[in-house]
């Protein structure tokens, strides 16, 4: 069987949270706030 499984943010795994706190912690080295 084949299959092709797409994740609209938040159905399977919730990718929202670690991505905020990369760009949180991305912007904080290059002193954005």
């Amino acid at each position: 069987m084949q299959a092709i499984v797409f994740d609209f943010d938040g159905t399977l795994v919730d990718t929202e949270t670690p991505e905020l706190t990369v760009w949180e912690r991305t912007f904080r080295e290059y002193g954005v706030e």
